[in-house]
C-alpha cells in the first residue's frame, strides 16, 4: 500500500486526508478521512509480509485550523504522524520519524519516495534493509 499526500494525526491516531477533505472540526475527521489503522487491518493476513509506504507527513495546515476551531487541545493535533503499530507481518514504512514533518521537496517525487525509487530498483535488497 502506497500513500503520498497529506495526513494528520488526532488524539494519537492517523488519519489520511483525500484531497478534497473538508475538515471543519473534530467530528468531520471521521467522515473526512480515512482511518490508517483501518487500512493496516484490511491489510493484514497472515500468510504474506505486507508493505506500507507512508509519503504523508507533510505541514497540513488543516491541522492548525482543526486546533483552534474545535477547541481541540494543540497536544491533542501533532505535527506529523503517531508511531504507527507494526506486527510482524506489516512493515511499515514512513517519509519521516513519529511527531515530525517530511520534506516535500522540489521534483516531482519527495525526497523519500526519489530515494526509496532507487532502492527498490537494487536488486537482491532485503525489505529489512
Amino acid at each position: 500500500f502506497y500513500y503520498s499526500g497529506h495526513a494528520l494525526s488526532l488524539r494519537q491516531e492517523n488519519f489520511l486526508l483525500p484531497f478534497d477533505a473538508r475538515i471543519a472540526d473534530e467530528a468531520s475527521v471521521q467522515y473526512e478521512t480515512v482511518r490508517l489503522q483501518e487500512v493496516l487491518d484490511r491489510l493484514d493476513a497472515p500468510s504474506r509480509t505486507k508493505l506500507v509506504v507512508l509519503d504523508a507527513s507533510r505541514e497540513n495546515p488543516l491541522a492548525a485550523a482543526l486546533a483552534r476551531s474545535s477547541g481541540t487541545r494543540s497536544a491533542a493535533v501533532s505535527r506529523g504522524l503517531v508511531r504507527t503499530s507494526q506486527t510482524p507481518a506489516t512493515v511499515v514504512l514512513s517519509a519521516s520519524a513519529p511527531d515530525t514533518m517530511a520534506l516535500d521537496g522540489a521534483g516531482h517525487h519527495s525526497p523519500f519516495t526519489d530515494a526509496l525509487v532507487k532502492q527498490l530498483s537494487e536488486p537482491g535488497i532485503d525489505v529489512d534493509t
